[in-house]
C-alpha cells in the first residue's frame, strides 16, 4: 500500500497499477479514479433581504469551484437541492419569523460532509396594515416611517354639534 499525501480538496485522481516481471517486462493491470473528499462549509450567516425572504450563505472552506453543496431550511422543512453558489435566496417565507439553516457538500464522487450547525436568521418585520375605515367614521394611512394619518369624517354632519373620538 502508499498513501498519497498533500492532495487537494474535492479533486479527482486516477492511478495506474502496473506490474513488473523478472524480465522487465511491465503491463498496466487495472486503473482506478476518485475524489478527494469536500470539506464540511464554514461560516454560515443568514441575511434577512426582506419580510418574506432569507439569504443563507456560506464559506467554501478551500472547496473548489464545482463542489455543489445542499441547503437545509429545517423549520419550514424546504432545501436548495444541490446547488454550486456559495448562497441561496429563498423567499416565500413569513415575516417576522425565525428560521434554522444548515448546510454540508459533496465530493464529485458524491460523498457528502456532516452538515454544518444549525444558524437562525430572522426575516423582517411585518408591515402594520393600513386601518380601512373604523364604521365608516374613520380613514386611514400610514406614511413610510409607518406614522399613522388619520383623516375624521362625519358621516351624518346634522347628527350632533359636538363629535368624540377615542383612539386606542
Amino acid at each position: 500500500s502508499w498513501t498519497n499525501l498533500s492532495l487537494s480538496v474535492n479533486t479527482q485522481y486516477t492511478y495506474n497499477l502496473v506490474n513488473t516481471d523478472t524480465a522487465g517486462n511491465t503491463t498496466t493491470t487495472s486503473s482506478s479514479s476518485k475524489y478527494t473528499l469536500a470539506n464540511v462549509p464554514t461560516s454560515l450567516s443568514i441575511d434577512p433581504t426582506s419580510s418574506t425572504s432569507l439569504t443563507p450563505s456560506w464559506n467554501a472552506n478551500s472547496n473548489p469551484n464545482g463542489t455543489e453543496y445542499y441547503v437545509e431550511n429545517t423549520t419550514a422543512v424546504t432545501n436548495s437541492g444541490w446547488i454550486t453558489a456559495t448562497s441561496w435566496l429563498l423567499s416565500s417565507l413569513t415575516c417576522s419569523t425565525a428560521y434554522n439553516f444548515r448546510v454540508k457538500a459533496r465530493n464529485g464522487d458524491g460523498t457528502e460532509t456532516a452538515f454544518t450547525g444549525t444558524v437562525q436568521g430572522t426575516t423582517v418585520q411585518c408591515s402594520p396594515a393600513a386601518p380601512s375605515s373604523l364604521g365608516g367614521h374613520v380613514a386611514g394611512s400610514w406614511t413610510n416611517d409607518n406614522t399613522p394619518t388619520l383623516t375624521f369624517t362625519l358621516s351624518d354632519p346634522d347628527a350632533s354639534d359636538t363629535v368624540k373620538f377615542r383612539i386606542q
